[in-house]
């Protein structure tokens, strides 16, 4: 589990980009986009595993995984999505930079 607990949402851009999604797709992919921020950025490329992550049978997850697959990216093995990757090495960059800093003010 990450050391970073808060995600930052874009609401007007995801909005934009997602409105052809369903309720279900929506939480569906929500709940991926949290699940891949816990887990560092990118989850396995398992269907089982992303159909539980949504809470969705591996049916349903099936015949929606074009409409919300089609936000996600996959790189070696694992799945990601461009903008959650960007931001969380935005965040996991700026706390290592705040944890030098407090080992430098505690050390001085």
């Amino acid at each position: 589990m990450t050391d970073i607990p808060a995600m930052m949402l874009w609401t007007d851009k995801y909005l934009g980009d997602t409105t052809h999604l369903t309720t279900v797709e929506h939480g569906a992919y929500l709940l991926i986009l949290m699940a891949m921020w816990r887990a560092g950025g990118r989850l396995p490329n398992d269907e089982t595993r992303l159909a539980r992550t949504a809470r969705v049978s591996i049916d349903r997850w099936r015949k929606m995984e074009a409409s919300v697959g089609a936000f996600l990216m996959v790189e070696n093995g694992h799945v990601t999505q461009k903008r959650l990757k960007r931001e969380f090495e935005k965040a996991t960059s700026r706390l290592e930079k705040l944890k030098a800093a407090g080992h430098a003010g505690g050390s001085a």
